[in-house]
């Protein structure tokens, strides 16, 4: 257990007081992670633009949608590792969200009805 520890700690660079060490490589992980969904997503759309049940226009969209999920699951992760509470930045973003939200009503709208189409 202790040579894991010796390995996790092992410093990869230094700048300033920040250290890049093995265990902050999880940084590759999940950026890796999110380009993997993202492509088996666009994978899965494509197949169902191939059958015709979605047409080009909805593949799109439910894409676009389902990228910008990924993507800020993804910076709200990697926030967390190198630190940043993540939960003080959703509390303070909490009207923008909810502003958006309203904005984004009709899309949403249209979003569910082509899932229970499936």
């Amino acid at each position: 257990m202790e040579t894991i520890n010796k390995i996790l700690e092992f410093e990869i660079f230094t700048i300033g007081d920040y250290t890049v060490k093995i265990s902050n490589s999880s940084i590759f992980l999940i950026l890796s992670t999110a380009r993997l969904l993202l492509w088996l997503v666009k994978k899965g759309l494509a197949r169902k633009s191939k059958l015709n049940k979605l047409d080009h226009g909805s593949s799109y969209a439910l894409y676009q949608m389902m990228k910008y999920i990924i993507w800020i699951i993804a910076i709200a992760f990697l926030l967390e590792n190198i630190g940043v509470k993540v939960t003080i930045l959703l509390a303070g973003s909490g009207a923008l969200l909810v502003g958006i939200g309203l904005g984004l009503q009709q899309t949403f709208n249209e979003f569910w009805k082509l899932i229970i189409r499936f």
